[in-house]
């Protein structure tokens, strides 16, 4: 009888660990079909750096990818001129696309690239701002795939296990992923005087 309740319990266990571990897998794999690497290339200087993908439709139905990255992976490509309107002085900042890279793996192994060049729609520079930048890949209907924004105001408890997926040095560690722990909140940003999170 302890024998049967023994196998039992190991039997339910056992179970319960690999639904786990599918759901740990699809997440991963989630994670990763939204990983991105950005790519910038200046007239001086060139950066690689992750980006993450969000898809929305238009009015047409048409797929319409944004990408977030920091401001410094792209600020190479950031220029500025100065222009006249109605006789005063106008500073319009410009930038090139930059190139977002999409690597497709199989099986753990990658077996190509997509890459397509983007618009920067929005910018808050690393020193001064959020380091924050918003793309969006011209081409529409790039990929299907989106991230899912965890919108509520309750802050995860420290201690809530985190995955990160990425590119650690740029394209070279394209789809790198790891876990680790939320280890700390309140952070104040000096030159913002703030708190972000």
């Amino acid at each position: 009888m302890k024998t049967k309740i023994l196998t039992l319990i190991l039997g339910l266990a056992l179970t319960a660990s690999s639904s786990g571990a599918e759901k740990r897998q699809s997440t991963a794999d989630h994670l990763q079909n939204v990983s991105v690497t950005i790519r910038s290339e200046g007239a001086w200087s060139a950066g690689e750096g992750s980006g993450v993908i969000f898809t929305r439709k238009d009015s047409k139905g048409n797929l319409v990818n944004f990408i977030w990255t920091a401001a410094h992976v792209i600020d190479n490509l950031r220029s500025e001129r100065k222009i006249l309107v109605n006789g005063s002085p106008k500073t319009i900042v410009e930038f090139k696309d930059p190139v977002v890279i999409k690597e497709i793996r199989q099986n753990g192994r990658t077996v190509g690239r997509l890459q397509m060049d983007a618009e920067v729609l929005k910018y808050s520079e690393s020193e001064d701002g959020h380091d924050l930048a918003l793309l969006r890949v011209r081409k529409l209907n790039f990929v299907t795939d989106s991230v899912v924004f965890y919108l509520s105001e309750r802050i995860p408890p420290l201690g809530t296990d985190l995955l990160h997926v990425g590119s650690l040095l740029g394209q070279f560690g394209a789809n790198s992923m790891t876990d680790g722990i939320y280890s700390q909140h309140g952070r104040v940003i000096k030159a913002l005087n703030k708190r972000i999170f």
